[in-house]
């Protein structure tokens, strides 16, 4: 709660975002509430009878009587760290603005105290942007980290979502900006819808010189599999710091004991488990996603840009996916629901799509299936294991910035704090960088670092208490084997498969045959290549 200048009272609501005036006479909340066009994490009333309010990069003033939103500074440029963890903001009677952070987990707190200083008397520094749409609490230490000590050029962030963006504005408009030659010196990927079309385009900077100049870092000093996510035609667009894995997962007397596996065998699974579902916690429908990942390559030529979905082959694997019965949506129907790790190991599911951003999360498959359980992958032509890997907190260098070097420096910045992070959690990936992957995987099975408490008891999702360990050798080689068989998932072609979905919606509910939902899919899809 926050009382301006004239006496009203207002009390701030997080969700959706706006301050309600409270009206003392009758008792109840005002009529006219004020709507806010940040994402606000923090509000304190001014002297002006105006509030400040914040959100993780900016310190604003706003006024409910004309809904007027000023910048005042930049929180990361005034060197705030865990600025996504600010509770308390306010004037101090001289006219300092106080700030007090800390995380979720009470572990690290700072407060500061921001004096106002005329521009004259700041030094004078180069200004780096970068452009955002969600904030990145790693990108924000790293920002905040980088203006304490740099001396010659300061980071400032560009968040597209202020001024009551919605997220698909958000991104339209940092595209327009990138292409146009007018966008932020540097960009974050991670929430980019079809970065290829910007890399075709030329609008970022093949980093690939520069980390071969770096004085810091070579191309070895990274996981080669993160580096092919963001590589376009032989050119490296961003360096991710951390990554993620998913593969499918299944009960070893179910699927094997090898990693790997073709489409043959994946119908016989199915077909010798007639009675159960496919998936622990999907329809039948999502089997279509995870045969796309390596099929797709056989069905569209991305090179010449020619598709071939109305292939004798594409129909008959839409013939497949209709034929099978979606125990899943009819067990929700009929409002029975049991959780779904004991589905799978009941054996009523088979299969699992699982994420794996630390061990932990391959400890816990044990206990998810009851028994032994096999990393099996995405089913492939040749067998060959295979798991998909996506990129976190990737940035990448606009063509058009005057400040390319600089831009460099703090990518070098980024990736020497791998793993130091105050805001780093475990759930949040991988590192990139081999020695600082070998020193967490070292902790896992030492139980030091990050892993300190690993022998305790952890909470699967469905409330299943489970006792952790210190990890394995076992577990440490099946790490490592899912990495050197992952590969990523690109956005172009998320697209296709979308598009793949929506029109294969109509064969399963009936209207269409398989041969009309190919013919249809192949012309949508060759039209969006052609774009």
């Amino acid at each position: 709660m926050a009382c301006s200048s004239d006496g009203v009272m207002y009390l701030y609501e997080q969700n959706p975002g706006q301050l309600l005036p409270v009206d003392f006479e009758t008792a109840s909340l005002g009529t006219a509430p004020c709507r806010l066009p940040i994402d606000n994490l923090c509000m304190a009333p001014t002297k002006d009878g105006n509030f400040l309010l914040c959100d993780s990069t900016t310190v604003y003033q706003y006024s409910c009587k004309d809904g007027n939103l000023t910048s005042l500074f930049d929180l990361q440029d005034s060197q705030i760290f865990n600025a996504v963890y600010i509770d308390i903001m306010g004037e101090t009677e001289d006219g300092r603005i106080f700030i007090f952070s800390r995380d979720t987990e009470k572990e690290f707190a700072e407060t500061a105290l921001l004096s106002p200083t005329p521009l004259a008397e700041c030094p004078v520094k180069e200004v780096i942007t970068v452009g955002i749409i969600e904030p990145d609490a790693y990108l924000l230490e790293n920002v905040a980290g980088i203006n304490r000590q740099s001396e010659d050029f300061t980071v400032s962030i560009m968040n597209y979502r202020v001024g009551g963006r919605d997220y698909k504005e958000a991104q339209a408009a940092l595209k327009l900006d990138i292409s146009v030659g007018k966008g932020p010196d540097l960009c974050m990927l991670d929430y980019l819808d079809e970065p290829e079309k910007l890399f075709q385009g030329g609008y970022f900077t093949d980093l690939s010189p520069y980390l071969e100049e770096s004085g810091q870092y070579g191309r070895e000093d990274f996981v080669e599999q993160a580096l092919e996510i963001y590589t376009w035609q032989e050119q490296l667009m961003a360096i991710p710091k951390y990554f993620k894995l998913r593969t499918i997962v299944g009960k070893t007397d179910i699927v094997g004991t090898d990693m790997g596996w073709d489409m043959e065998e994946l119908k016989e699974v199915i077909q010798e488990h007639p009675d159960a579902m496919i998936f622990e916690d999907t329809g039948s429908s999502y089997l279509f996603n995870v045969c796309m990942h390596n099929m797709l390559g056989e069905l569209v030529d991305f090179e010449n840009k020619e598709a071939h979905l109305d292939s004798p082959e594409y129909i008959a694997f839409l013939e497949f996916l209709v034929s099978l019965p979606d125990y899943y949506q009819e067990t929700l129907e009929n409002g029975y629901f049991v959780h779904m790790y004991q589905w799978l190991k009941e054996e009523r599911a088979l299969l699992s799509c699982t994420d794996i951003n630390t061990i932990i999360h391959l400890q816990d498959q044990e206990y998810i299936f009851g028994e032994s359980y096999t990393c099996i992958g995405y089913p492939s032509s040749d067998r060959e294991p295979n798991c998909i890997i996506n990129g976190c907190s990737a940035l990448a260098i606009s063509a058009s910035s005057p400040n390319k070097d600089m831009a460099w420096r703090f990518i070098e910045w980024c990736h020497s704090t791998q793993g130091e992070e105050r805001s780093f959690e475990l759930r949040d990936g991988f590192p990139t960088r081999y020695a600082v992957l070998e020193q967490e995987v070292k902790g896992a099975m030492e139980g030091t670092g990050i892993y300190e408490y690993i022998d305790a008891i952890g909470v699967l999702p469905d409330g299943t208490r489970v006792e952790r360990h210190k990890a394995t050798l076992e577990e440490v080689e099946l790490l490592y084997s899912l990495i050197e068989s992952a590969s990523p998932e690109r956005n172009t072609e998320r697209i296709i498969v979308g598009i793949m979905r929506e029109e294969a919606a109509y064969l399963y509910d009936g209207s269409k045959t398989a041969e009309e939902v190919a013919r249809v899919t192949q012309n949508r899809v060759q039209l969006y290549l052609n774009e």
